[in-house]
């Protein structure tokens, strides 16, 4: 079985390096990294958020020209 590192809001926001009011405000529009409720805690994986990060890459030489 694998097993996942779970991160704080706190934690998640220093790995992204945004605010975490900015992960809250992802939570409350559903938008942003995958997370998970544990009772009253929110949680995220370090998979789930290095995912999130690989989605959003964007690749300048694929981009339309403005």
């Amino acid at each position: 079985m694998k097993t996942f590192k779970m991160l704080t809001t706190d934690e998640a926001s220093d790995f992204l390096k945004v605010p975490k009011q900015t992960l809250a405000l992802w939570r409350t529009w559903r938008r942003g990294p995958k997370y998970v409720k544990v009772g009253h805690a929110v949680r995220y994986t370090e998979e789930d958020l290095l995912e999130y990060l690989k989605v959003q890459k964007i690749d300048p030489r694929k981009s339309p020209p403005r």
